[in-house]
């Protein structure tokens, strides 16, 4: 579980490896219940190339969650399944839910479909 503390303990452990010489590390995350996302954000920062986290991640959670709209779940029990209560990742997605997120994510899928069959009658 990614709590208060875990960013500070994972720098602190990482610098210790890479300092035994460290090259390459694996991140088993099975079975990880969650917690707080900024501090897996700021870990997955540490290994990636500067400015490719956030987008990663960004690109990664909204590809889970438009996959998940379009097998039919619910948007309400997507956030009821993976978040921690009072945590990072439910107060994103309350934010895309009070924001009409499958309202907006549908017009979008629509005016894409429009324009590729405007492009195809071209």
């Amino acid at each position: 579980r990614f709590s208060a503390t875990t960013y500070p303990e994972f720098k602190r452990a990482l610098e210790d490896l890479k300092a035994k010489g460290m090259s390459k590390l694996v991140l088993d995350l099975q079975g990880n219940p969650g917690g707080y996302m900024n501090h897996a954000i700021d870990m997955v920062d540490e290994l990636l190339p500067d400015g490719e986290t956030k987008r990663d991640i960004t690109v990664t959670f909204l590809s889970s969650l438009i996959a998940s709209i379009k097998n039919g779940e619910n948007l309400e029990d997507i956030i009821d399944s993976i978040k921690s209560k009072g945590g990072t990742t439910e107060a994103g997605l309350n934010h895309l839910y009070s924001k009409d997120f499958t309202k907006v994510f549908s017009e979008a899928v629509d005016a894409a479909v429009n324009r590729a069959k405007e492009l195809s009658m071209d």
